[in-house]
């Protein structure tokens, strides 16, 4: 993924809180989808009580994540290049504008 797209602050920030909401999308797509395919062949036709506990079960596997992803930003420690750099993010520089606009 380096390849492809420079690793800044707000898109990894960004790129860790997604992953409910991506979830979440998936999950109100699979409605229609398994409805289609129980049509065609022997898939089971799924309902929405099913969704929305499977969808709960998801977000509380995904909070404990989305906890450290939203506190793991304020985790700078010094590096040797004598910067404050965030922990998980060592490519983040504390303080800096993108940092501000994070926060």
């Amino acid at each position: 993924s380096d390849l492809f797209m420079q690793k800044t602050l707000l898109s990894e920030y960004i790129a860790r809180l997604a992953g409910p909401l991506v979830t979440a999308v998936a999950l109100v797509l699979w409605l229609p989808l398994s409805r289609g395919l129980n049509r065609i062949s022997r898939f089971p036709r799924f309902r929405v009580v099913e969704l929305f506990n499977t969808a709960g079960m998801l977000y509380m596997s995904f909070s404990i994540s989305v906890s450290f992803s939203t506190v793991s930003v304020l985790d700078c420690y010094k590096s040797p290049n004598d910067k404050s750099t965030i922990r998980s993010m060592p490519f983040a520089v504390c303080g800096s504008e993108e940092y501000m606009l994070a926060i």
